[in-house]
């Protein structure tokens, strides 16, 4: 599960939360398990790398897909 905010990726717990109740929820952080997280990353995005290099790429396929075709060109 990848988290829905920076705060996760850098460490930051929620009010009330620490490591491991910030790890029970939302998974890994790259801040916390940076190892973990790009072990994570290979198997979520094969052929893109790993960590921030892969979401990168895939954030890049995105992209590229909702480009206007004029765009493109």
């Amino acid at each position: 599960m990848v988290a829905m905010g920076d705060w996760h990726h850098q460490g930051i717990p929620l009010p009330g939360k620490n490591e491991r109740a910030m790890y029970a929820l939302f998974d890994t952080s790259f801040q916390e398990q940076a190892r973990e997280f790009r072990m994570w990353t290979l198997d979520a995005l094969p052929g893109l790398g790993r960590g921030t290099e892969a979401w990168q790429g895939y954030q890049d396929q995105l992209l590229q897909q909702s480009a206007p075709e004029d765009a493109a060109a």
